[in-house]
């Protein structure tokens, strides 16, 4: 069709078929001769812009001009055109109406035999749905839904463009307090307008000439035009409560908004947005966060810089597979033997053994302690089975999962990834952990148990369970925690208390085993209780793989002496 109009444009009233063809084409279509003035439009060009034929013959596109497109940009046009013979852009142009529209043009140069232009064709559509549904898409993927001030991710643009310039700026993180309780105290409905309010009133602050946003359900970010200086953070603290926390109006009720903010600098407190954001965060949650406000300050820094370094020490720790399991028996002392052992974490790093004490908190703030569990879980199913391949068998392991529950799925791949079956080992969950769940717990321990795994709630009498609760439970063991053991010595009290609860624990048909145990003292006394199922240090720390293999043998022989262990 292109071939057949370069070879016959030049008598377009004797050209019948393509012009027939280019008169239905669904793109408009506008042929002009050399100097810009209209000789031929086509259907769809009557159809997008009102014009008819006859209205815009001898006169030129530039009665659909919009306005909005300077003179340069048509310059450049032009320059185009000369040079390379065709052009497009997407654009905006004027129906007959006035109304605009948004399209794509294409304009291409024909010429003659001797490279002589002589017309321009230019081909358009209108693009305004298109436009609309992106825009529709960019508000969505930008703007919070509810509020309709920028959510995180237009934020996080801001931030990255402000970064960039090098513009010094304060990051004020506002958490509104009561939103949770708002909505189960009203409704979703109310929390919703209470929470647009708020954001209404944040979008006023114009004395800022601040940057909006918010990052999720109670909480809003300001980035400040400048970095705010000392003498400046009480006011524009001033500033914000004294907006936000004046009663609002929710469906003829007035509730008074409760707040608390966190301030930090860029670039003083941070070079990365990832850090600014997350000291104004610390600063926000600081305990001596007293007058609800709170400037990260330089020791925060420091703590934060090194919590940061161990965690990213700890991520690569897991890769490279530079932790080792450590295993404290689980001692019967009714008939003297090892029957079980639990497997502790240990780090051997930068030349120091590290507490775990020391690391877990931070894995834990980081975290990372989800992968640690599944790192335990595997280093100990490799540990039963190279002993197996040693010809040694070690008793049932305990496993204790810190974080969350491992999937069942998960859990039966890597059992027979490494041969290990339900026999070989136990799981412990802490008590704080079964306080969290409901009838998932109960269902995820039945399962267990249906593929041999025997349970144990860790730390027991730690986490205020209800009895109620706990004989709803299906775990097989009760790990008493060494607190309720470390003074039976010496204060009655102590002792009637740690004789309670395992009675509870017989009575309710659960094993039950001491942890902390360091002293025969204690021993004789737990043997009194009816308690025989010792952990602790009188027995044995938590020791290697190959010294547990060869506590395990001196035990089977009958030539161990719990006396003789410091």
């Amino acid at each position: 069709m292109r071939n057949n109009l370069s070879n016959n444009i030049f008598n377009l009233e004797s050209i019948d078929l393509p012009l027939s063809i280019i008169d239905h084409c669904p793109d408009a279509i506008i042929i002009t001769n050399n100097i810009g003035e209209i000789k031929y439009v086509n259907n769809r060009f009557t159809e997008l812009t009102g014009y008819t034929k006859k209205e815009v013959l001898g006169k030129k596109p530039s009665i659909l001009k919009s306005g909005i497109q300077d003179d340069e940009f048509y310059q450049s046009m032009w320059d185009t055109l000369k040079c390379e013979g065709e052009w497009s852009a997407n654009l905006w142009n004027k129906r007959k109406d006035g109304t605009l529209f948004f399209e794509h043009q294409i304009i291409r140069t024909l010429k003659n035999e001797h490279n002589e232009t002589t017309h321009y064709v230019s081909y358009f559509k209108d693009c305004s749905d298109e436009l609309a549904q992106k825009r529709n898409l960019d508000y969505k993927l930008n703007y919070d839904d509810i509020t309709g001030v920028p959510n995180k991710s237009r934020l996080f643009e801001e931030l990255r463009v402000r970064k960039e310039a090098n513009i010094e700026f304060s990051l004020i993180i506002i958490k509104i307090k009561d939103l949770p309780v708002i909505n189960e105290s009203y409704s979703k409905e109310s929390a919703n307008i209470f929470i647009k309010k708020i954001a209404g009133r944040l979008s006023k602050l114009g004395e800022l000439k601040n940057f909006i946003a918010r990052t999720n359900e109670d909480d809003f970010v300001i980035l400040t035009s400048e970095k705010l200086l000392d003498s400046q953070v009480d006011y524009t603290v001033s500033l914000i409560a004294s907006n936000l926390e004046t009663p609002v109006e929710v469906q003829q009720t007035y509730i008074r908004p409760s707040i608390q903010l966190g301030i930090s600098h860029f670039p003083e407190h941070a070079d990365t947005i990832e850090q600014l954001f997350d000291y104004a965060s610390i600063a926000l949650h600081n305990k001596s966060n007293t007058l609800n406000f709170n400037v990260f300050h330089q020791q925060q820094k420091n703590d934060e810089c090194f919590d940061f370094l161990i965690a990213q020490d700890i991520k690569n720790a897991l890769i490279n597979d530079e932790f080792s399991i450590h295993y404290q028996p689980q001692y019967n002392t009714f008939n003297k033997k090892i029957f079980s052992a639990e497997a502790l974490i240990r780090w051997f790093h930068k030349g120091e053994m590290l507490s775990p004490a020391f690391f877990l908190p931070v894995a834990e703030k980081y975290h990372l302690m989800e992968a640690i569990d599944l790192y335990v879980l595997e280093k100990v199913f490799k540990d039963i089975a190279s002993s197996r391949k040693n010809n040694t068998n070690i008793p049932k392991i305990s496993i204790n999962l810190a974080e969350s529950l491992i999937a069942i799925t998960e859990l039966k791949q890597l059992m027979f990834k490494h041969g290990i079956s339900g026999s070989d080992f136990e799981l412990e969950v802490t008590e704080g952990l079964t306080s969290t769940l409901d009838l998932s717990l109960i269902e995820y321990i039945s399962e267990l148990s249906l593929i041999g795994i025997t349970s144990a709630i860790d730390d027991f009498g730690t986490g205020f369970s209800s009895l109620a609760r706990l004989k709803d439970l299906p775990f097989d063991k009760l790990k008493i925690d060494k607190q309720f053991v470390d003074h039976i010595v010496t204060k009655d009290a102590d002792r009637q208390v740690l004789k309670s609860i395992i009675d509870i624990g017989h009575v309710l048909d659960k094993i039950v085993i001491i942890e902390g145990v360091e002293s025969l003292e204690q021993v004789n006394i737990l043997a009194s209780l009816n308690c025989h199922l010792i952990q602790g240090y009188y027995f044995s720390r938590p020791i290697p793989l190959d010294q547990f293999v060869h506590l395990l043998q001196e035990n089977n022989d009958d030539i161990y002496d719990v006396s003789k262990v410091d």
